[in-house]
């Protein structure tokens, strides 16, 4: 996996694989069902996130898994009115499975994700 390139917008990002979404809909009720037990929800598969040490927080480009560089953060928000700006809770399995693919990459982690 490399950087990918948005010639329109001269941005660039990095496109993760996780193989998440499959188990969605199961983790999301149990999710749904388990009232206060968990802090939040990963968003690729669903999981519920008992603690926000443990999770991950990355800002996407059209996708929370096409992830941007911090120190394009502040350009993102001002510039693609059209894009998806917001922050995504990655849970700690989503998010080592992105950091792994992160430094195969060669690139910092720490740019990309948050903890």
């Amino acid at each position: 996996m490399t950087l990918k390139k948005d010639p329109k917008n001269n941005l660039e990002y990095f496109d993760a694989v996780v193989d998440g979404y499959k188990n969605f809909d199961k983790n999301d009720n149990h999710y749904l069902t388990s009232g206060i037990k968990f802090v939040d929800q990963c968003c690729i598969c669903g999981k519920g996130i008992k603690s926000y040490d443990k999770a991950f927080v990355t800002r996407g480009y059209m996708s929370p898994l096409s992830l941007v560089n911090k120190k394009d953060h502040a350009r993102l928000e001002k510039e693609f009115q059209g894009s998806d700006m917001g922050c995504y809770y990655l849970g700690s399995e989503c998010g080592k499975q992105v950091k792994k693919q992160l430094i195969d990459a060669g690139l910092d982690w720490k740019e990309y994700l948050s903890i």
